[in-house]
């Protein structure tokens, strides 16, 4: 039996009702970041990475795998859990991370594709392997519907995208794991973004540059714990 634990590393006190509600449908326990000590400010997680990679490394031992945002510079809050969950794996020496997309930027006009496939963003940093499937069950629709009311106005400005993904085939496509979790992986990772476009900077939200600055000092920070690659 799988048993499923979601760790809320900060949301309004709506969202976590909602994120509550979820959790029950989908029969998983859920916890929050604050409860452990960790309470952080929405849109500035990059601030306290080595606080979050300690409440990773702190608590990784308890589970098999650790599934969070991927890498893809469309929301800076999401780049810097992949960061925290690929050092812990990193500092620990396992290989626990598995990694989803949520959106990336189209170009740098502003626009951004939800749950890319090819995105070439990330596809040097993960292993990427995917199933092909049409179908959108029930329980999504009640989700983003009838759970998460507070985000209506973002599924229906998704809704074109998401249909066109359905008519694809590529509604339920990925599961991803980093390639690699050396020292040296996660510099050229962190190099990797610099010439890509970065949504979060695209809509003002931050400076890529600021984001990368932070992550490098938690990378070094780790350092002496962090493999080379021999």
């Amino acid at each position: 039996m799988i048993s499923i634990d979601i760790l809320i590393l900060g949301a309004s006190s709506k969202r976590k009702e909602e994120a509550i509600l979820a959790s029950r449908l989908m029969n998983a326990n859920i916890f929050m970041a604050d409860d452990i000590g960790f309470v952080p400010k929405d849109g500035y997680y990059h601030e306290r990475i080595s606080e979050l990679v300690d409440v990773i490394c702190r608590i990784s031992s308890q589970y098999d795998k650790i599934l969070a945002p991927a890498l893809e510079g469309g929301h800076q809050d999401h780049d810097t859990a992949w960061l925290a969950v690929a050092l812990s794996d990193a500092i620990n020496k396992t290989d626990k991370g598995l990694y989803y997309r949520t959106y990336t930027a189209i170009g740098r006009l502003g626009m951004f594709i939800t749950s890319p496939v090819g995105s070439r963003y990330c596809d040097d940093i993960f292993k990427i392997s995917w199933k092909s499937n049409r179908f959108i069950y029930l329980e999504q629709i009640y989700l983003a519907l009838i759970i998460y009311k507070s985000q209506l106005r973002t599924w229906i400005i998704l809704v074109v995208g998401l249909l066109i993904k359905l008519s694809k085939g590529e509604m339920h496509h990925e599961v991803i794991a980093c390639k690699r979790q050396d020292f040296d992986s996660l510099f050229r990772s962190l190099d990797i973004i610099l010439d890509k476009a970065c949504l979060f900077e695209i809509h003002g939200r931050m400076l890529q540059s600021s984001w990368r600055e932070h992550a490098l000092k938690a990378v070094m920070t780790y350092n002496e714990h962090i493999p080379r690659n021999t």
